[in-house]
């Protein structure tokens, strides 16, 4: 978004300098053709160096056709008559690039709100486990490794008819493989280490508007990731089928989530929650 942000502003600041500071020369309009958009003509000028130019001439008509105008020359054309016309393309500009910053203020505003309900999930007391989950590695506050995401890990060959760059391990900070995993863009799977035999997955991405279920492998729901009510960013809830909380996580920063997983919160769904923050529900 950040090129054509700058596009609107840029066009009218150059428009602005041509109008007061460009070079004022007498052009001679020689001919114009009608399109959509009205007149358009061209003209020709001799710069203050003797060199000879030709341009189309904004603000100019068919009856315009023949005669010599004063027009100001700029990085973007030449520009004839005063600031004025071109106004209302200057009001709109400046519609544009105030919608452009009320987005970027209400966006930073969402992040900073994120990122304490981000802090608060780290902080709070209670016997949880809380982590720092970034596109990899999964850590304690403290900096002590949790869980590592490990592409092509030399311990497991590869499965027939699996693709490489979607198939990895998960392994805990002990080296001790607690199972493997892959991923599409509509599918995550939880694997028995070393085997195809599905533990867990969250199935359907594209079908389940935001609220994945994780289910064991024989499609029972274990549990869902909503978003957390109250909230207006990145902030999401790990709940039961019951409704319980079974944890949350929220986009500390850049990349990086944190995530919170309460004592009820099984071993498999808590794998299965790193699997989907490690894979398509990487943080931006």
């Amino acid at each position: 978004m950040a090129p054509v942000f700058l596009v609107f502003p840029l066009w009218a600041g150059t428009v602005i300098y041509t109008h007061l500071w460009g070079q004022e020369v007498m052009v001679e309009i020689e001919r114009c053709s009608h399109s959509r958009s009205g007149w358009e003509c061209r003209g020709s000028w001799t710069d203050s160096r003797g060199g000879r130019h030709s341009a189309e001439v904004a603000h100019t008509d068919i009856n315009d056709k023949g005669r010599s105008l004063k027009a100001r020359t700029g990085p973007f054309g030449v520009h004839a008559g005063s600031l004025w016309q071109d106004t209302p393309l200057l009001l709109a500009a400046g519609l544009f690039l105030a919608g452009g910053a009320a987005i970027v203020l209400l966006s930073r505003f969402v992040n900073r709100e994120v990122a304490q309900v981000a802090q608060r999930i780290l902080t709070d007391p209670g016997p949880a486990l809380t982590l720092l989950v970034d596109r990899s590695t999964a850590r304690r506050p403290d900096g002590q490794e949790y869980a590592l995401l490990r592409l092509g890990d030399p311990e497991l060959p590869l499965p027939p008819g699996t693709d490489a760059e979607r198939y990895a391990t998960l392994r805990r900070s002990d080296g001790r493989i607690s199972s493997s995993l892959t991923w599409s863009d509509d599918e995550v799977r939880l694997l028995e280490p070393g085997r195809m035999t599905v533990e867990a997955r969250i199935p359907h991405l594209d079908l389940q508007s935001g609220r994945p279920r994780i289910e064991n492998a024989e499609g029972r729901l274990l549990a869902e990731i909503v978003r957390a009510s109250g909230h207006t960013g990145n902030v999401y809830c790990i709940a039961a089928p019951d409704g319980t909380e079974l944890g949350r996580f929220a986009r500390l920063r850049r990349r990086t989530w944190a995530l919170r997983l309460e004592p009820g919160c099984s071993t498999l769904v808590a794998d299965m929650v790193l699997a989907h923050l490690f894979t398509v529900g990487r943080a931006a």
